[in-house]
């Protein structure tokens, strides 16, 4: 259910990270 959401913000961590 959050696996989507949680997958987008780490998404957005990862794009930070460069």
């Amino acid at each position: 259910m959050s696996s989507l959401i949680i997958l987008f913000i780490f998404t957005q961590i990862l794009k930070q990270d460069k």
